[in-house]
């Protein structure tokens, strides 16, 4: 029965056919051991031996040193198709009409125009989205993997990562080129007015941010794809780490984020439009100046298509350097600036307080999607912002200072200037030359005039920051892959603020006290406040802050005669 034999009397799950076989496998096995009577016998260690031994991949083994054109071909094949794909890319634009020969590819753009409409549906929020080009070209590597595994697992398998290393490494480059092209017509065409084209261009950077952050997480697995396929240990010591590869997707999250920084500062055009106004003409204080309502409009257009696209963490990213773009602009172009009356500095100091706020709302800005929550602003951005405007306005609050004092003054408020600034900020309250440069002499001594000025440290994004490599966004983070997160929330480095100022510093929030401050934010209604109202507002402030400006510099006077004569 089945309990003498050996067997579970609980075989009702199996078939018939098994349960005989297990019968008629047990009967040999006993058979055999009433022959042997206990003795081994001669030909048991060669079926053992037999039965250890496996002769697959033993013929096409011996054509692993002859496939080298076999590899070629593949390499070839691949570099033709990245060309295809890229000829072919939308970069986020409409999709063609005629689809694609390949069913591969009709298939993916079938499903990424699904996508695009339930995120439609949804609100518009496309976040995350990738070029469809990098999911065909990581399922064709995928399908080369598999056709060359069934002809061999041995040196041509190794041989052919080297050639997925290259292809994707090709792949990155030609997504940086596009980069190029698009921050190309951001900073150099600011005569190019479309609307769509423009948001097509930073809907494509951000797309690229996604994509290389996506094919940053993805290299990896397929590197050990190919580990696992390899037959031999030593062939499998040979593939080297993807790290290499990795880094070069993170840069260009790196790249592609700072692209796209530099081109939409470059088109605010902030610093350009300071440096060319006559402020010494301006007789009256009143609105902001149409250079702020330009530099609003371009964040407008540009700063929802990033929130919509890129990552939280790489989005946050992407704001923090601009304002941190936009502000040493500003304050590199009131130095460029020629003369300035007390109107005109009173009018810059009110189109910097402007900028400041609608800089501070970046975070929030853009149109809320149907199920999205109002985006709450960081406290260390608003922080960032303050700490970086009020460089511009401290500098403007020098300028609107009285000549007596000013030395004084300029150390309370700039206590990082050097003595080549303090002579132009003499020039730029209308001292001649000869006598703003014995000023800056007699305050700073004449080595001070050409001291050059320390530079801030580079930063990176997310991506960049977190991965082995931000980053960050890629573009980590950087940047912006999924897996490395690349990138979640890294920590990046911010320019300092020059210190405190004393009891000056406190007058940066009490000079605006008071202000509309609604009549900045970023939205339909545009500028709400009147002509009228503003210009009174705008004397009364500009009378307080002389008063005060007055007063600080008697006290900061005072303050470095006692020191200068303790000294003595």
């Amino acid at each position: 029965d089945g309990g003498a034999d050996g067997f579970d009397e609980d075989e009702d799950a199996a078939s018939a056919a098994q349960i005989r076989a297990r019968h008629e496998r047990a009967i040999r096995e006993r058979e055999v051991a009433e022959q042997r009577g206990g003795r081994a016998l001669p030909m048991d260690s060669a079926a053992a031996a037999l039965a250890r031994t496996s002769f697959r991949g033993v013929i096409s083994g011996s054509f692993d040193d002859h496939m080298g054109a076999y590899v070629d071909m593949e390499e070839k094949q691949l570099m033709e198709f990245v060309d295809e794909l890229i000829a072919e890319e939308t970069w986020g634009g409409p999709e063609p009409e005629d689809d694609s020969a390949d069913p591969m590819k009709a298939l993916l753009r079938k499903q990424q125009t699904a996508k695009n409409r339930v995120d439609a549906l949804r609100g518009g929020a496309t976040e995350g989205q990738t070029l469809p080009s990098a999911a065909t070209l990581f399922l064709n590597v995928k399908k080369v993997l598999r056709r060359c595994s069934n002809l061999t697992r041995g040196k041509p398998l190794c041989a052919l990562h080297v050639v997925f290393v290259k292809v994707l490494g090709a792949y990155a480059d030609r997504l940086r080129k596009r980069c190029d092209a698009a921050g190309q017509l951001l900073r150099t065409d600011l005569k190019q007015k479309d609307p769509e084209k423009l948001a097509a261009e930073y809907r494509c950077l951000c797309l690229v941010v996604n994509t290389a952050e996506w094919c940053a997480g993805t290299v990896t697995p397929l590197g050990d794809s190919v580990r696992r396929m390899l037959a031999d240990d030593t062939l499998k010591s040979r593939i080297d780490s993807d790290d290499s590869l990795t880094e070069t997707f993170h840069a260009l999250v790196t790249h592609a984020l700072t692209t796209l920084v530099s081109g939409v500062e470059t088109r605010t055009e902030v610093g350009a439009r300071v440096a060319k106004t006559d402020w010494s003409r301006v007789e009256s204080t009143g609105d902001s100046s149409e250079y702020v309502t330009h530099a609003q409009a371009t964040f407008a257009a540009a700063v929802p298509t990033v929130r919509r696209t890129v990552r939280d963490d790489y989005f946050l990213f992407f704001c923090e350097k601009l304002a941190g773009s936009i502000a040493p602009s500003a304050h590199a172009a009131v130095f460029r600036c020629k003369k300035f009356s007390d109107h005109g500095a009173q009018q810059l100091l009110l189109d910097m307080h402007a900028l400041k706020t609608i800089l501070c709302e970046l975070p929030a800005a853009g149109a809320l999607g149907k199920d999205e929550k109002p985006r709450v602003v960081p406290a260390s951005y608003a922080r960032m912002v303050g700490r970086e405007m009020q460089k511009v306005e401290s500098l403007v609050k020098v300028i609107l200072s009285p000549q007596e004092g000013l030395a004084e003054t300029f150390r309370a408020l700039v206590p990082t200037g050097s003595g080549a600034e303090f002579k132009k900020v003499c020039e730029l309250k209308g001292m001649a030359k000869k006598e703003a440069e014995a000023t800056a002499v007699r305050a700073f001594g004449a080595a001070a005039l050409t001291q050059p000025k320390a530079t801030a440290k580079p930063v990176v994004p997310p991506a960049a920051a977190a991965a082995p490599a931000p980053a960050a966004p890629a573009l980590a983070t950087g940047q912006p892959a999924s897996s490395s997160a690349t990138s979640s929330a890294a920590q990046h480095g911010r320019t300092g603020s020059g210190g405190g100022g004393g009891s000056l510093g406190a007058m940066n929030s009490s000079m605006f006290k008071g202000m509309n401050t609604s009549m900045f934010k970023m939205g339909g209604g545009g500028m709400s406040s009147s002509v009228s109202g503003m210009m009174d507002r705008a004397k009364d402030l500009s009378a307080k802050a002389a008063s005060g400006m007055k007063e600080a510099a008697d006290k900061a006077k005072d303050k470095y005669n006692e020191a200068a004569s303790r000294a003595r």
